[in-house]
């Protein structure tokens, strides 16, 4: 919504690509002269994938904005090397609100305001105390179809705030934070990996133990112990996969693409 508002605004033109392969999203960027695109994580590959990219002109690309999903840090790299032009923007938001990083916390408090409460009481919690990021604002969409009018938003994610105002997505394993993306975004770097999240799986002596689901490539077979191999050599003891992995044909999302952690994780402690 942000993003269409500011093309109205600067009168610019949108285009709508059905069809995110690589090639195709070249040469629209060259016939078309983009300055920005806006696209999942997942669909970047494509636009690393494609072969002898200098043959496009993309010098017009000013700004590749994404978010939603994990991207690593190599993916990131790849695409800053390939658009020399470009600022590569990872950004958490939703489209009920719109993105929630960009907002400064000191001047426009009084256009959107969070808060971290705790899941089963709705206790304000205060910084680095764990609980579910909730948001208001005026910019806050007005409700969900036949549920009434949106007051707060319960964004359903886990994490926290520091003494800086910083928000961060987590979950708690002993005495350590967390960050899921941070793993998802190891995992990603595996070729056989499509899509992946993580979550914390909860055991009375330890907190939440890592846990992943993932979905496969096409035509990739790979087994749990080559995962948890591949991502203990990649991040620290405190991050490995200790509450198993799980592979599914699909993860849930929203309308918009956005990965539904909360109900991953329940329907993964359900079924164990």
């Amino acid at each position: 919504m942000l993003l269409l508002t500011h093309t109205y605004l600067t009168d610019g033109t949108r285009i709508f690509c059905r069809d995110m392969s690589g090639e195709i999203i070249f040469r629209l960027i060259e016939k078309y002269k983009l300055t920005s695109i806006f696209m999942a994580p997942i669909y970047t590959y494509s636009l690393t994938n494609v072969k002898n990219p200098e043959k496009y002109n993309t010098s017009s690309l000013r700004c590749i904005l994404t978010g939603g999903t994990s991207i690593s840090s190599e993916q990131f790299k790849r695409l800053d090397n390939l658009f020399e032009n470009a600022d590569i923007i990872f950004g958490y938001g939703m489209s009920e609100i719109g993105m929630l990083s960009v907002f400064n916390p000191e001047i426009d408090n009084y256009f959107i305001k969070t808060k971290v409460v705790d899941f089963h009481t709705d206790k304000l919690l205060g910084p680095n105390e764990k609980g579910e990021i909730r948001v208001k604002s005026e910019a806050l969409m007005k409700g969900y179809y036949n549920q009434g009018v949106l007051i707060v938003l319960k964004t359903g994610d886990n994490g926290y705030y520091d003494e800086d105002k910083c928000i961060y997505e987590m979950f708690k394993y002993q005495s350590w934070h967390i960050v899921p993306s941070s793993i998802e975004a190891v995992i990603l770097e595996h070729p056989a990996v499509k899509e992946v999240v993580v979550f914390g799986i909860l055991r009375r002596e330890e907190g939440d133990v890592p846990a992943t689901c993932i979905v496969l490539k096409d035509d990739f077979n790979v087994d749990k112990e080559e995962i948890e191999k591949f991502v203990e050599e990649k991040v620290s003891d405190k991050e490995n996969l200790r509450g198993g992995i799980i592979f599914s044909n699909n993860l849930p999302r929203t309308p918009s693409g956005k990965l539904m952690r909360m109900e991953m994780q329940n329907i993964v402690i359900k079924s164990m």
